[in-house]
Parts: C-alpha cells; sequence; structure tokens
C-alpha cells in the first residue's frame, strides 16, 4: 500500500510539473482512486468493541472521553443528526446517556448538538 502510494505521489508531481503527457488535470482519476483506497483501508482497520480512554478527574466522579472511531461510529449510528432533536448539529458534543462518567461504553455514548447537550446538561442538575 504505501509503495502504491508513493509512486501515485511521484506520478502526480511529474503530470503536474508537465513531464510526462497529460497535463495534470488527467491525474485526476489517479487522485480519486487514492482517496478510494485510502478510504477502505481505513475502514478494514479492526476497531475493538469498546474503548475507554481515562483523560481527566472530577469530584467523586472518574471523566472518561470517548476516542475518535467512537465518535465516528456514534454519528454514523445517529445518521449525522443530534440524538435529541435530530437536527444536523454545527458542532458535536458527546454525552453519558446514563449520566455516569465513568461508564464510557460506545452504547452510553450519544452525539448532541450543542443546545440539546446544554438543556440535557441542565436537566440533570
Amino acid at each position: 500500500m504505501v509503495v502504491a502510494l508513493f509512486s501515485a505521489i511521484v506520478s502526480i508531481w511529474f503530470l503536474a510539473e508537465g513531464n510526462l503527457e497529460g497535463g495534470f488535470y488527467s491525474s485526476i482519476p489517479l487522485l480519486i482512486m487514492i482517496f478510494y483506497y485510502s478510504i477502505q483501508a481505513r475502514k478494514q482497520k479492526e476497531i475493538p468493541p469498546e474503548t475507554t480512554i481515562q483523560t481527566s478527574v472530577t469530584s467523586s466522579k472518574q471523566r472518561r472521553h470517548w476516542d475518535e472511531i467512537d465518535k465516528e461510529q456514534v454519528r454514523n449510528r445517529q445518521n449525522g443528526r443530534c440524538n435529541m432533536c435530530g437536527k444536523i448539529p454545527p458542532r458535536w458534543e458527546y454525552d453519558h446517556i446514563d449520566g455516569d462518567r465513568s461508564n464510557n461504553s460506545r452504547s452510553n455514548c450519544q452525539g448532541l448538538c450543542p443546545n440539546c447537550h446544554s438543556v440535557k446538561t441542565h436537566d440533570m442538575k
């Protein structure tokens, strides 16, 4: 994969410099192919079922955050929409559904828009 990517980058460079026939625009299909295969390689990586990361400590409960893989899977599970209002959020915020900051299972994670996260957090206090 690395060798193929390297050779593709060298080919694009030569095309951009005009050293090969076709010019820069003929390399667009090659760029699309590189992009496609990089996405496929990323999808094939094995993802552990439950991942927890400790980052900070608050009062009596240990606060945990989800890694980027967990967040991406939550967004996909929710079809890119806030889990409360159903709108596409301008920015994602992630919430422990049961309110237990130490329960960092993927099933306890929900993606919310900033407004819904603020409302939920305020209602819990």
